[in-house]
């Protein structure tokens, strides 16, 4: 069987997911499994500029090792005092969801003031930010 880009070579394997006859130079081993550099996970090398990226690594690294979640207020999307955006990434939420919830609640009741403020004083900004 002849490779698929590569026609005068040889195809020495076959990508999982897609089917595409590979030659030697186009195979990827992925935990044991032939694939294609289309079909590979892309991996990025790390402090590779992303934002984010860092703290969403440290998060898991943490949680892997029986760590556990911290709460922060954010700075890169807050608004008045960054606690909707801190929730939020916390619950891995969109942060428009917190604000409403929070309207809400100062609306009905006036307690959502109270909480925000009080959060506000007790919450840590973040330190990776």
């Amino acid at each position: 069987m002849k490779s698929f880009d590569r026609p005068d070579e040889e195809a020495v394997g076959v990508c999982m997911k897609c089917g595409k006859a590979l030659a030697r130079e186009e195979v990827i081993m992925v935990d044991g499994k032939v694939m294609c550099a289309a079909c590979a996970p892309q991996q990025e090398p790390a402090g590779s500029g992303v934002p984010g990226q860092a703290e969403g690594m440290q998060q898991e690294q943490q949680l892997a090792h029986g760590g556990s979640k911290r709460l922060y207020r954010s700075r890169k999307n807050q608004v008045i005092g960054g606690v909707a955006a801190g929730v939020a990434e916390y619950f891995d939420i969109d942060p428009t969801i917190v604000r409403i919830a929070w309207a809400l609640l100062a609306i009905a009741w006036g307690t959502g003031i109270l909480i925000y403020l009080i959060c506000w004083l007790v919450i840590p900004v973040n330190p990776n930010e």
